[in-house]
């Protein structure tokens, strides 16, 4: 499942912290979109749209 970026009110910023494309490298939080998975706490699992390239992955943080 992608994500739709005019959903951007689902967006959580936490989970674009630290984070940058897997294609472009971009590190703007301003520009990653960051949906939460679940309700897993450890790891927290998030899927993630670049607004620069418009790639889209799956990203995991280990606390």
């Amino acid at each position: 499942m992608q994500i739709n970026p005019s959903d951007a009110d689902v967006s959580d910023p936490e989970g674009a912290e630290d984070a940058s494309c897997i294609n472009c490298g971009n590190d703007d939080r301003a520009l990653l979109m960051a949906v939460r998975i679940g309700d897993q706490v450890n790891p927290r699992r998030y899927r993630m749209y670049c607004g620069c390239c418009g790639t889209h992955w799956t990203r995991q943080v280990h606390e």
